[in-house]
């Protein structure tokens, strides 16, 4: 998964890296919200992506 900003680029290297390729496993990343996310993606997915909004 990763964490993008509205130009396409990761913000911040916030990104999980390899896929997992065991049934079970989680990847998590932890961060402090700000209007810099708006997107998140699965990388090895582009297709799975949404958008991050502030409330």
């Amino acid at each position: 998964m990763e964490l993008r900003k509205d130009s396409d680029k990761v913000v911040d290297e916030l990104a999980t890296g390899d896929p997992i390729s065991e049934s079970g496993e989680d990847q998590i990343i932890e961060f402090t919200a700000s209007s810099d996310i708006t997107t998140y993606r699965c990388e090895p997915h582009p297709n799975m992506e949404g958008t991050i909004e502030l409330t």
